[in-house]
């Protein structure tokens, strides 16, 4: 990678303070490139994988695949 990429990731065991209930796991990553002097491109994904426990088909109701996905992208003008 160059000086002016950034690749940040974080990973989250998702837990209730309360009883010890397991909602899920998720895993975030981004990546950024400085372009020019001015602009910035960007791209970052969120993965969300909710537990299958029976608590969490109970709460979940006519949904009971909750996982989800999410993409970004982006072009940043920096002044």
């Amino acid at each position: 990678m160059l000086d002016s990429d950034n690749l940040d990731y974080e990973y989250g065991d998702l837990d209730s303070d309360n009883l010890d209930y397991e909602y899920g796991d998720e895993f975030d990553i981004q990546y950024t490139h400085k372009v020019a002097q001015y602009f910035t491109v960007g791209a970052k994904a969120a993965l969300y994988s909710a537990d299958k426990n029976a608590t969490a088909l109970a709460r979940a109701g006519a949904l009971p695949n909750n996982d989800v996905t999410i993409l970004w992208a982006w072009v940043q003008f920096d002044y």
